[in-house]
């Protein structure tokens, strides 16, 4: 197994080896339902686990379970009319968007994302660094967050916290893996019932799409 290039847990456990394939999910700020704070200890748990597993072999029971809480959770966070902040709103989606493509191929080589109401969702790689260092996921997410949420906030649609502090990921396993969760992120608005089609959604991106 390769040397992890970054552990750490602020409020969750993260694990970070070179070269992987990673999907990400934040969301807004802001009190949730019982139901979802339920699949949210859930989630946690799963990843504790996982993350005593990481150092021999995570099997692949846990990780199914694991990727199908997570659908679980998204499906329900897209269900959630949060009150307040849409980042759904072309003036804030736009902010958002930009920052992921304006990282591409400077920390990170961007495969898909998908913004939602009040969720994002990123799959991406890592890349190399001038220093030779791969770009630390932590670093990533901190970077994107902090300077949308900046933007966000000089529009003043909102001013106060913008994202939640946490941030949830999983590695990508195999190829079948890949696809399933490209199709899983195009889907997240389909399933919300804000569009139709995966192109119906101006605010989703896949790298193989033709312009």
């Amino acid at each position: 197994m390769p040397e992890p290039i970054q552990e750490n847990r602020r409020f969750l456990p993260h694990y970070q080896e070179p070269g992987q394939i990673i999907s990400i999910t934040w969301r807004l700020e802001g009190d949730l339902p019982q139901q979802i704070k339920a699949t949210l200890k859930e989630m946690k748990l799963l990843m504790e686990e996982m993350k005593t597993s990481q150092k021999g072999t995570i099997s692949s029971d846990l990780y199914q379970q694991y990727r199908d809480t997570i659908a679980r959770y998204d499906d329900q966070l897209g269900r959630h009319k949060s009150i307040g902040l849409d980042l759904s709103k072309p003036a804030i989606a736009s902010i958002i968007t930009t920052a992921f493509h304006f990282y591409d191929a400077k920390l990170y080589n961007l495969h898909a994302f998908c913004v939602m109401p009040n969720h994002v969702h990123l799959l991406l790689c890592p890349i190399v660094q001038a220093s030779g260092d791969f770009a630390l996921l932590s670093d990533i997410v901190g970077r994107i967050k902090s300077y949308t949420a900046k933007q966000i906030i000089r529009t003043g649609i909102q001013h106060k916290t913008v994202w939640r502090a946490d941030y949830y990921d999983r590695f990508i396993r195999n190829e079948k893996d890949y696809y399933y969760t490209v199709e899983y992120i195009l889907d997240n608005p389909l399933k919300a019932e804000l569009a139709e089609e995966q192109r119906g959604w101006p605010f989703s991106f896949l790298r193989d799409w033709e312009p």
